[in-house]
């Protein structure tokens, strides 16, 4: 048995044991949406209530907004150039960094019909980098 094989049998084994335990008893709410070959009771619902755009990942539920975190950032950043922790330059690098986060955003819900997992994360990873760089956005 190859390496792979193995490992797709262990695999197997994990998502079947899974599927056979605590999990598949718990009830979720109606307004959950089932991955497809996930039965219902199975399905993963991160936020059933939340509002804004659709949610392209598990089900077509809501789920949180990048745009709402790059909303945040550009009030930090107003905040600490009024305060005079950066200077014009650094202002206007972190302007042009958010600015690509917007861009990828719209580019993203463009093409796919709003953000996927993976491209929420690429977002979130883009905003993880400037905060990295400047700690005068930390909160």
């Amino acid at each position: 048995m190859s390496k792979l094989s193995a490992l797709l049998a262990a695999t197997l084994m994990l998502v079947s044991g899974a599927a056979s335990g605590a999990a598949a008893a718990q009830d979720y709410p109606a307004n959950t949406a089932p991955s497809p070959g996930v039965p219902g009771n199975q399905a993963v619902n991160p936020a059933p209530d939340a509002q804004g755009r659709p949610y392209l990942g598990v089900g077509q539920q809501n789920f949180y907004d990048p745009m709402d975190r790059e909303r945040d950032l550009q009030n930090r950043l107003d905040a600490a150039a009024s305060a005079g922790k950066l200077n014009p330059d650094q202002v206007h690098q972190i302007k042009l960094a958010l600015a690509k986060v917007v861009a990828e955003d719209r580019t993203q819900t463009a093409r796919h019909g709003g953000l996927r997992d993976w491209d929420r994360e690429r977002l979130n990873d883009m905003m993880n980098h400037i905060v990295a760089q400047y700690s005068e956005l930390r909160s």
